[in-house]
């Protein structure tokens, strides 16, 4: 059996307030932020994801904590008003996200929640 990695992009914050292109971004969980239950909602969109691969015969993925980590902080970047709510800086992600998984085919879900 082939497996995947995959990174859950997910917007788990408010609204993004003014861009500034200076700002460091905190990828650690903020205060405002419930570990327990961000951790759920991505296990429990992970295993959907699984479910649904699965009913499809496709391989299941797993996780992977380094590009957990480069998802997290273009996450952090767009909650944080650091960038727009976008896919810029795709093409730079996935070479690094390339490291950690092959194949030549990746994508990227964004989603406000």
């Amino acid at each position: 059996v082939n497996f995947c990695s995959v990174a859950l992009l997910l917007m788990a914050f408010g609204c993004a307030g003014p861009r500034d292109t200076t700002k460091e971004v905190e990828v650690r969980i903020q205060p405002n932020e419930n570990r327990i239950e961000l951790e759920e909602l991505v296990q429990s969109i992970f295993s959907k994801v699984n479910e649904h691969r699965a009913g499809k015969n496709l391989p299941r993925l797993i996780l992977n904590e380094e590009i957990n980590l480069i998802a997290r902080r273009h996450s952090a970047s767009m909650a944080q008003g650091v960038i727009e709510f976008s896919h810029h800086g795709t093409h730079s992600r996935f070479r690094r996200i390339g490291k950690y998984v092959g194949g030549m085919h990746k994508a990227e879900n964004l989603a406000r929640i």
